[in-house]
């Protein structure tokens, strides 16, 4: 009886596959690795099985670098993205006559092409490296898809489509050459004072600059926010080294660059200084971060400071050391 139920199992398939939809060859990318395109605007994924490729081109921010397992219950709780119709997100099936090599550069037309339609499914986990945040690691899923080519239609659920790992861009390493981080202050009457290294800065800008270092030993403690009454603090990566110029008076430079390319505002956290009278009598304010977390303007995505650097030593991470003078 088994064996009879099978046999008409096969026949159905068979018989599903038929008005030109056979033409669509295995659709079997289980063992493919999941490639990435450098060389394009917008975020592609492709996973390639002979002369089979399924490409997966994903707008900024679609993939949302925040874990999705429920504090409480320690689940996964998937997200899903629209694809194909209006969204900006595209899926894509294409079959060549031959196996094609380079695929991101490669010219060579496809034989047929499946255009996908439906929604894809997303867990986000963290990846980490000696336990610190270095990005994240996203597992999509086909939930529900369908391939149009004319007036053919094929649906694809459940069908897994693998690992894109997503890493920060930065280091968040601000100290020169094992010294600490250097601090400076554009002029006189400037009310923020930032550190860099490369391609990073860090821009701390204070309500009221003069109240906040006074001339006498002890520790104060400053919360931070993003509004416009509040002290704040930026991270921003460039696309090239940065020059004095850019941070002091970035309006003067024609043509604009480096050009900024991530900008994190801090929503919350707080600043600890530590002030010392040095035999100079000058005086010497340590700035330290801590439960500082970051929102980047564009793709909302978020990172807690203590995830991507120590926080432990001391009174936080060190953001460096301004001296000021009686």
């Amino acid at each position: 009886m088994k064996k009879i139920f099978s046999l008409i199992a096969i026949l159905i398939i068979i018989a599903g596959c038929d008005d030109g939809d056979i033409t669509f060859k295995t659709f079997n990318f289980t063992d493919a690795e999941v490639n990435v395109c450098t060389n394009t605007d917008i975020n592609t994924f492709y996973k390639q099985n002979e002369t089979e490729i399924l490409e997966l081109k994903l707008a900024e921010g679609s993939l949302r670098n925040r874990s999705t397992v429920d504090p409480e219950t320690k689940n996964d709780i998937p997200y899903t993205i629209a694809v194909g119709g209006d969204a900006p997100n595209k899926i894509t099936y294409k079959n060549y006559n031959s196996k094609v090599t380079s695929y991101c550069t490669s010219t060579t037309a496809a034989s047929e092409t499946w255009n996908g339609t439906g929604t894809l499914s997303v867990i986000t986990r963290e990846r980490r490296v000696d336990g610190k945040l270095k990005g994240y690691s996203h597992v999509i899923t086909l939930q529900n898809i369908t391939f149009s080519k004319g007036d053919e239609t094929i649906t694809i659920n459940n069908n897994a489509f693998g690992s894109v790992n997503k890493d920060f861009n930065f280091d968040f390493d601000f100290s020169q050459n094992d010294a600490d981080p250097i601090v400076q202050k554009c002029d006189e009457t400037s009310t923020f004072i930032y550190t860099t290294k490369s391609k990073e800065v860090l821009v701390l800008a204070f309500n009221d600059f003069n109240g906040t270092f006074q001339n006498t030993s002890g520790t104060t403690e400053i919360a931070l926010g993003a509004g416009s009454d509040d002290n704040t603090l930026k991270f921003t990566l460039y696309d090239g080294t940065l020059t004095r110029s850019k941070i002091c008076d970035p309006d003067s430079q024609a043509p604009v660059t480096p050009k900024s390319v991530e900008q994190w505002q801090a929503t919350n956290g707080n600043i600890k200084i530590v002030t010392t009278e040095q035999s100079t009598g000058e005086f010497e304010h340590k700035i330290y971060l801590y439960d500082v977390t970051f929102l980047n303007t564009a793709t909302n995505d978020v990172f807690i400071l203590s995830d991507v650097v120590d926080t432990t030593e001391d009174n936080g991470y060190l953001f460096g050391t301004y001296i000021t003078s009686p």
